[in-house]
């Protein structure tokens, strides 16, 4: 057998069966909010003693000195929607009796702050919540289908990609996508563009039902329907443009986001178009400052708080040793709720 100081606490783990965290807290004695049964105690016991575990001292130092805490991964720090996400995750945590460590990972960031070493930032959580489409390449995915073995993940209004039979909760984007259609449809608008859309995740459902919807009402989409537009303000306004500057723009404009959307705005101004007399513009994700955009922002509401409170329910479940009930990993998702403002209108 190899030297014992050798044996990492994730070994134990796999040979237990439990998480990594469950390992930590039997071995440190520590107390935690979830209960761990006697006989899952013995078996990772047994299974220390077996492998002639020691726990690292600083490592145990440091585990000692910390409470439970979950692990909250963001797809960046400027996206309001996921702000307001990570406040209603971190206050149903702390309710829960548990701390939050919060990491970020962008799109365009530096191979060093790529999903894999946060992980490892964050391999003294209980669990890990990953918010959003997060960036990943297939040595992140790697490890992340290894570390479900050690510690519970749950995907959050999102996802990363290839990783579809994890555990994970978020609106119904496809029907939040159809809810908004529906009612620029009952305004009388036919030639309604998409402006937005991503590679995966919940960008993609929105884009996937605008085509749906458009091909069963009104046949299929014209490729210069669908506008392509980074998830920011300014993808946003460089997309509008685009669309405002057709031959025969559309009358009415479904945005994949409410970020998209108020970028869109700025451009309707700067090209002097009217909204929504000359054009109506629906957004998603019902921000907080989508009330007070001159005109008031219509909009699919996402039911953040909710999404924040089911997403440590469901990760404490997983926590508990709760398995989920489908092949694919189980999924929840929560309806969504137009709001009505001022940014849309009948065809006159």
């Amino acid at each position: 057998m190899r030297r014992a100081e050798k044996i990492t606490i994730r070994e134990v783990a796999a040979r237990a069966g439990v998480s990594v965290s469950t390992v930590s807290r039997v071995l440190s004695g520590a107390e935690s909010p979830i209960p761990i049964g006697e006989e899952t105690r013995q078996r990772v016991l047994q299974a220390a003693k077996d492998l002639s575990y020691r726990p690292h001292p600083g490592a145990r130092l440091m585990r000692s000195k910390t409470y439970p805490t979950l692990g909250l991964v963001l797809r960046g720090a400027e996206e309001p929607f996921l702000a307001q996400l990570a406040r209603h995750i971190r206050i149903a945590a702390k309710a829960s009796g548990y701390e939050t460590a919060l990491a970020y990972v962008e799109a365009d960031s530096d191979p060093a702050l790529r999903i894999s070493d946060l992980m490892m930032a964050l391999r003294y959580c209980d669990g890990l919540l990953l918010a959003g489409d997060l960036p990943a390449d297939e040595e992140d995915i790697r490890r992340l289908r290894h570390m479900g073995w050690n510690i519970p993940v749950v995907l959050v209004c999102g996802g990363v990609p290839l990783l579809g039979e994890s555990a994970s909760i978020a609106a119904d984007n496809h029907a939040g996508a159809w809810m908004a259609l529906d009612y620029l449809a009952s305004l009388g608008h036919r030639e309604i563009a998409f402006l937005g859309g991503g590679c995966g995740g919940a960008l993609q459902e929105r884009q996937n039902a605008y085509a749906e919807f458009m091909q069963q009402r009104f046949g299929p989409p014209r490729p210069r329907d669908i506008q392509p537009a980074s998830n920011s303000l300014e993808g946003g306004r460089q997309g509008m443009a685009a669309l405002l500057a057709l031959p025969q723009p559309p009358t009415a404009v479904f945005a994949s986001s409410d970020q998209v959307a108020i970028g869109a705005l700025q451009a309707a101004f700067e090209c002097e178009v009217r909204v929504p007399q000359d054009v109506s513009l629906i957004g998603f994700d019902d921000i907080p400052n989508a009330a007070y955009t001159p005109p008031g922002l219509t909009t699919i509401r996402q039911p953040v708080d909710a999404l924040g409170q089911q997403a440590v329910e469901l990760l404490e479940g997983l926590m508990r040793g709760e398995r989920c009930s489908t092949e694919g990993g189980r999924q929840i998702r929560l309806a969504t709720q137009l709001i009505i403002r001022k940014s849309c209108q009948a065809i006159g």
